[in-house]
């Protein structure tokens, strides 16, 4: 698999372009320790403020 992508600016001149291929695969599933939370990580309260609607 490969996928090409190429960015234009404002007056159309290409200002960056980069291919991506994909090198291996698995089929099936993702492993749910991709989606664990490391050890000794803590919830902390948000700095943003709440939105009400």
């Amino acid at each position: 698999m490969r996928f090409h992508m190429v960015q234009r600016g404002f007056f159309g001149w290409i200002t960056d372009e980069y291919d991506m291929v994909v090198d291996s695969y698995v089929l099936g599933p993702p492993s749910p320790i991709l989606f664990a939370i490391p050890g000794g990580y803590r919830q902390v309260p948000s700095i943003l403020p709440l939105q009400t609607k």
